[in-house]
């Protein structure tokens, strides 16, 4: 038990000095995903005993995906800009006096990553194998303090709606995620949650000793 109490603490200290490559590109999520994945292969160990390794390593696998169930890898910052016009209309001719426009611009943050929730892993002899899941957009956020109306017009025979604004924010965070999210960015956000849970299980030295990982498509 001492010998395996050592080696843990071995993996902790290799994770840590794997941060510094970690988080050119990340946040302090993968801290707290590494904090989690040595707890929880400490916690197998006392409650195993004796070094099963396969059980091990599917249990904590297997808690860390419940406390995390999603692993962002990809951060898209932007600021857009956009124009809001309506002018109300009888039988296809413009009615004077309806006019109503206004310019938005906004900033935002799009996150992409993996449903940790989807990975399945199987774990062989000499080899771990994970099946990874395709990334996806995890979230879509505007900074509500960025956004800025400018040169807004309107009429009392039109006046300005609530969801004139709501709407067309809505539109635009469509259009934007439609513009921005690609097969490039996203096998891109892949490549690096592959990296990353490399990293995270060679930390571990009963990982790093006695398996190969090798990653799979879904």
């Amino acid at each position: 038990m001492k010998t395996y109490k050592k080696w843990t603490m071995h993996g902790i200290f290799l994770a840590l000095l794997l941060l510094g490559g970690v988080f050119r590109k990340m946040d302090w999520q993968i801290l707290l995903l590494i904090i989690g994945l040595a707890g929880a292969w400490q916690l197998g160990l006392i409650r195993c005993g004796t070094p099963d390794r396969a059980k091990m390593i599917r249990e904590t696998i297997g808690r860390y995906q419940e406390n995390t169930k999603e692993l962002t890898t990809l951060k898209y910052y932007y600021t857009d800009i956009g124009s809001f016009e309506h002018q109300n209309q009888f039988i296809g001719v413009k009615i004077p006096l309806t006019y109503k426009r206004f310019i938005v611009t906004h900033e935002g943050v799009i996150r992409l990553g993996v449903q940790l929730q989807k990975l399945k892993i199987q774990v062989e002899q000499h080899r771990i194998l994970l099946f990874l899941p395709q990334a996806e957009l995890l979230s879509h956020e505007l900074r509500e303090d960025s956004i800025r109306f400018f040169d807004e017009q309107a009429t009392i025979f039109n006046p300005m709606k609530l969801t004139d604004y709501t709407v067309f924010v809505a539109n635009q965070k469509a259009q934007t995620e439609a513009k921005i999210v690609n097969d490039s960015l996203l096998l891109e956000a892949r490549n690096e949650a592959r990296r990353v849970l490399r990293d995270l299980l060679l930390a571990l030295p009963e990982v790093r000793e006695h398996y190969e990982l090798e990653f799979l498509e879904q």
